[in-house]
């Protein structure tokens, strides 16, 4: 009888592990084919957004040095060949791994800088996105009326374009201020 009723619990234990390690062999996927491209990939755009998407990987993996020097690397080339919008991602992404560490100061300086080239883009739904990382990291300060200043001002750039998921993101972000 003990087994029937420990059953339920070690069936679900085993998919959550089953899921789980599912997850890890696709981020491993996804970080392995991103380094065989990034091994050819010539000093242009397409190697900033390879570099970039390798640092946002990492960081999900909770490698926080190497997301760090791949977004570093990003923002060094990207500078180097004029591509804004690989500079503002690749701040953003440091900004991500500074948040993630804890390290708020260093996580809004870098959030910050990327809000103000990815306004020189033009890029609604990429300045929105930084916008709520910025209003993250001032929650996560407790400086909860700049947090809402930052998401209605993150509403309103949305909101005319509908995106349902990005809005939805945001009501959620001001429910947990």
């Amino acid at each position: 009888s003990i087994i029937l009723i420990l059953f339920p619990f070690l069936f679900s234990l085993s998919i959550s592990f089953a899921q789980n390690s599912k997850i890890d062999y696709l981020n491993n996927f996804k970080i392995d084919s991103l380094n065989n491209l990034l091994k050819t990939a010539k000093e242009d755009t397409n190697k900033v957004n390879i570099l970039n998407s390798l640092g946002k990987e990492l960081t999900g993996t909770v490698s926080y040095d190497s997301a760090m020097n791949y977004a570093s690397e990003a923002v060094r080339l990207a500078e180097k060949i004029q591509y804004k919008r690989g500079i503002a991602n690749a701040y953003n992404q440091i900004g991500i791994v500074y948040y993630n560490q804890g390290n708020y100061p260093e996580a809004l300086k870098n959030c910050i800088e990327a809000i103000k080239i990815f306004e020189e883009t033009s890029d609604q739904e990429t300045i929105t996105e930084s916008y709520i990382n910025l209003g993250r990291i001032y929650m996560r300060q407790s400086n909860y009326d700049e947090a809402m200043r930052i998401y209605f001002l993150a509403l309103k750039i949305v909101e005319p374009s509908d995106s349902q998921k990005i809005i939805a993101n945001i009501y959620n972000d001001i429910g947990n201020v």
